[in-house]
């Protein structure tokens, strides 16, 4: 449902939002491979959500304000089905079926992104810690 640089672009957002890490330690923390890393740091960097000082990448926002939605939209322009694409006239007024369910679920989604934030991810006592093992939690 996501494209893959979205859903690795979240890894790298939550991996630095505890603290700085250098590029190996991102590498290691969210098993993306070195050649794919870079593309997304420097993607990351340009969409202001990560900063890179003295070879630290470290989050630009505030983890608690920070929501998946914001992280996602700056990546990528996300969109939802205000109107049926095929260009039907009986479907100029409404949605189709098919689109009306796609839009069901992109409002589901969304709503979801908004309402979470890069810290909740990391304090979110119901379930492990994101991007770590039980054995290094403690």
């Amino acid at each position: 449902m996501f494209a893959e640089c979205d859903e690795l672009s979240l890894r790298v957002i939550v991996s630095v939002a505890d603290g700085g890490l250098n590029s190996t330690d991102i590498e290691t923390k969210t098993k993306i491979p070195a050649s794919k890393l870079e593309g997304i740091c420097s993607l990351l960097t340009d969409a202001k959500l990560i900063k890179q000082s003295d070879g630290v990448f470290t989050l630009c926002d505030d983890p608690n304000e920070l929501t998946l939605y914001d992280a996602l939209n700056r990546i990528t322009n996300w969109q939802r089905w205000p109107s049926c694409p095929v260009d039907i006239d009986d479907h100029s007024d409404d949605l189709c079926p098919l689109h009306r369910r796609l839009e069901n679920i992109s409002v589901f989604v969304e709503r979801q992104l908004r309402g979470s934030t890069v810290a909740a991810l990391l304090s979110d006592p119901e379930h492990s810690r994101p991007l770590c093992n039980k054995l290094q939690e403690s």
